[in-house]
């Protein structure tokens, strides 16, 4: 016989869609931890390594690609990604999917109006950030459209490509989008948790979340015009400091490389063929 859930007045059969209804208080916390805790340290780590490549200039950036380096060749990098990004990432898209859809068909929502409209744009961004980051990763990490691009050329690749303008304004969007989402969340995780249930304490959440948002907004805004105004953004947060032995090692590998696409194709990374 198949199981039957009440919920708010609306009935939900068994299935897949019923163990999510029956067990949406448990998974409701980890989806909006998950958001927060894994994808959102990572959300740091990636906007603050990036943005050390506005100390560089129209053709390389040493500090960008010591970084870069670093973190591609850390012990069980493969383990860390996937226990840490893609897994988190997965459920935390999929139960966004799934709860974007069944939100809306249960009812189960009575924020105010505000909130409401909060809540809608957070499920609307969830989807295209989520667009948004199948295209990043397939591109830059994967190679899913337009060939795989090794760490140590993605200064120059970057260089190039934000020089269009589509492309600049693409990612200029998604950088906003995944920030806002990032951000908003932490309101959402607020109440989830129990943490702002009230009016007045979802008040008070706002300001730690709008700082949020214009800081990351920041970083990412900073370096996509250090990009696409060919190595002329602005500098004016700490220059960490680096490894030098890392750093004279991504110098010879990149321009090992250089030298191999050089000798093959008669031109280098990031660079295309003349006719």
């Amino acid at each position: 016989m198949e199981a039957i859930s009440t919920l708010g007045g609306n009935t939900v059969r068994g299935g897949l869609d019923g163990w999510l209804v029956r067990n949406q208080f448990v998974l409701r916390r980890l989806h909006s931890l998950s958001g927060v805790i894994p994808l959102g340290a990572f959300l740091f780590e990636h906007l603050f390594t990036n943005a050390t490549a506005v100390y560089g200039d129209a053709t390389r950036s040493r500090i960008f690609e010591a970084k870069v380096r670093e973190l591609n060749e850390l012990p069980l990098i493969t383990l860390i990604e996937l226990s840490l990004i893609w897994l988190p990432l997965a459920f935390h898209a999929a139960y966004g999917v799934y709860w974007a859809w069944a939100g809306r068909r249960l009812n189960i929502e009575k924020y105010p109006v505000y909130r409401n409209w909060m809540y809608l744009i957070q499920r609307i961004s969830g989807v295209l950030v989520f667009a948004f980051l199948v295209y990043h990763v397939g591109h830059w990490r994967f190679g899913w459209f337009g060939g795989k691009v090794e760490y140590w050329q993605f200064y120059p690749q970057l260089m190039n490509t934000m020089q269009d303008p589509g492309y600049f304004w693409l990612y200029l969007f998604g950088v906003l989008l995944v920030n806002f989402h990032f951000a908003n969340g932490l309101s959402t995780l607020a109440m989830t948790w129990g943490l702002a249930r009230s009016r007045g304490g979802q008040r008070r959440v706002l300001p730690l979340a709008a700082v949020i948002f214009f800081g990351l907004s920041y970083l990412g805004v900073n370096t996509l015009y250090h990009f696409h105004s060919q190595g002329h953004g602005c500098r004016i947060f700490y220059r960490p400091e680096i490894d030098k032995n890392a750093l004279q090692e991504t110098e010879r590998m990149r321009d090992a490389a250089w030298m191999r696409d050089f000798r093959e194709n008669g031109f280098g990374p990031g660079r295309t063929a003349k006719n």
